[in-house]
């Protein structure tokens, strides 16, 4: 849990940070924003890899790693005064932060195999709380020192300091392979049609989570005419409401499936889109959905995750490192599409994307839920190749 909350806050950090960061290394602030591409990108290359690694190797390797390579990054970042360190900077802390992702949701599916889901959202309500504190420490460090390397240096010691307690924690075995010997490898993998329907999925709720976290700011201030105050305050509580969703999706677990949770929340952004859409320049409207969009958003993270440990016990590693690898890059396309759409084709054409994107991950989640409910064991690499 504290290492995701350290993950969380130097990402929401960065944002506020851009400014003193492109002063330190001496180039443009529409430059600096490609420190965001290459964090993205060596997330992109790290999480097939780690994935595949926690299958051979188990998962203390990996959780130490990611804690010390992002670790790593953040201080360098900190201590940066050129631009190629800042890039390599972010490259570390990208693989390192993808590194942490893949092997904390496979960690807890091993450990709650019979309520993924649930774990997986209180998981990932420490993110968001991380995600929360980042730009309010952000802010701080500004005032300190004109900088966030504040923010960064305390995320470093806490990486380091996460890095050794994981150390010295115990961890289940790896799952037993199954008794037809099977590799359950990358190749059986990439051939099971259902991984890449999670995969898009990922791709998609990525790029939108990304995208409207970035630019809802500049929607409330042009389209909807909020102050600067007000705009910011409602685009910190898309943030609340991506957490609240996130706390809440437990209770609602006790109820109804992984999967079918993930179709209901998937509906809700549907909705919630479009009501973004239909509210057009209306004030209350607008500010609404974005907080209601931020609450639906929460939970499809954590239940997909949760869905590829349930489906890939034999492989979830690899699996869980594939679909992160599918949302790294909807993490760099997204945000970017996003404000070309925004600001040059006007605000109806921006807000269409989320409204596209989310009608797409909701016919996908009903694919999957058809798929899982005519199962009635759960699918390993193997048999997917024999086309089950």
């Amino acid at each position: 849990y504290y290492s995701l909350t350290m993950d969380g806050m130097y990402i929401t950090a960065l944002g506020p940070g851009l400014p003193g960061i492109a002063a330190r290394a001496h180039v443009s602030l529409s430059t600096t924003g490609t420190l965001l591409t290459s964090l993205f990108g060596g997330g992109l290359l790290a999480a097939v890899a780690a994935g595949r690694a926690m299958d051979r190797f188990g998962r203390r390797p990996l959780l130490v790693a990611g804690s010390l390579v992002n670790g790593l990054g953040c201080l360098l970042l900190a201590l940066s005064v050129t631009w190629p360190q800042t890039m390599a900077s972010g490259a570390l802390m990208g693989i390192g932060d993808s590194s942490l992702l893949v092997a904390y949701h496979v960690l807890f599916g091993d450990l709650h195999r019979d309520a993924a889901g649930a774990a997986l959202n209180r998981l990932n309500v420490f993110f968001g709380i991380g995600a929360l504190a980042g730009p309010v420490l952000a802010g701080l460090s500004l005032l300190a020192a004109g900088d966030i390397r504040y923010v960064l240096a305390l995320v470093a010691v806490g990486q380091g300091l996460a890095a050794f307690l994981l150390l010295r924690s115990t961890y289940p075995p790896l799952p037993v392979a199954p008794i037809d010997g099977a590799v359950h490898g990358l190749q059986q993998l990439v051939r099971h049609p259902l991984l890449w329907l999670l995969g898009t999925m990922l791709f998609l709720y990525v790029g939108l989570e990304a995208g409207l976290g970035s630019w809802a700011y500049t929607y409330l201030r042009l389209n909807g005419g909020f102050g600067v105050a007000v705009a910011s305050l409602l685009t910190s509580g898309y943030w609340v409401g991506l957490t609240l969703g996130r706390v809440l999706s437990p209770l609602a677990l006790r109820r109804v499936s992984d999967v079918t949770l993930l179709v209901a929340v998937t509906g809700g952004t549907t909705a919630a889109a479009l009501m973004l859409i239909a509210a057009g320049g209306w004030r209350p409207g607008g500010a609404v959905s974005i907080l209601l969009l931020g609450f639906a958003f929460g939970p499809v993270w954590p239940l997909t995750f949760a869905v590829v440990a349930d489906v890939y016990q034999h492989g979830a590693g690899a699996a869980s490192g594939l679909i992160t690898a599918a949302g790294s890059v909807g993490g760099v396309i997204g945000p970017w599409l996003q404000g070309v759409l925004l600001l040059q084709h006007g605000f109806r054409a921006g807000l269409a994307l989320p409204l596209a994107g989310s009608a797409g991950m909701l016919l996908i989640a009903i694919v999957v839920r058809q798929r899982i409910t005519a199962m009635t064991v759960p699918i390993s690499p193997s048999s997917a190749v024999r086309g089950t």
